[in-house]
């Protein structure tokens, strides 16, 4: 139940969103291979030096850029053992001297950034079946 209620938002929030990252498009599928592959190196360093603690949730926001990623960011990122909604990452410049938050905040993007690479894989695919 869960997960089919997962897969429903996930498809109303990639039908509602803008996507402006013509930059993927003019990729080659080789290019975007290996983009995810550093990608997922990325986020694997970000992940070890975050330990012990998990980044609960990451989401996009309805505009599918890079710098929009940054600014929604503020809204709606979470850590373990605590869920923050609101302007996250320690509630002020503190935030930004935190190396955990400056670890979680690559992790977003990072996450992001693997998200909208998979999802022009998918969009390849569709169009060449």
């Amino acid at each position: 139940m869960l997960a089919r209620t997962a897969a429903l938002l996930r498809s109303v929030n990639n039908a509602l969103s803008l996507n402006l990252r013509h930059d993927l498009k003019r990729t080659s599928d080789a290019q975007l291979a290996e983009r995810l592959e550093r990608i997922w190196q990325d986020y694997s360093q970000a992940e070890a030096e975050a330990w012990p603690y998990k980044l609960l949730a990451s989401f996009r926001g309805p505009f599918r850029h890079p710098s929009a990623y940054l600014f929604f960011s503020w809204v709606g990122v979470g850590t373990a053992p605590f869920f923050t909604f609101g302007p996250s990452f320690g509630f002020s410049i503190g935030g930004l001297l935190s190396k955990r938050y400056r670890t979680f905040m690559r992790m977003h993007l990072t996450f992001c950034e693997a998200r909208d690479s998979t999802d022009e894989m998918k969009r390849r695919v569709g169009r060449s079946a």
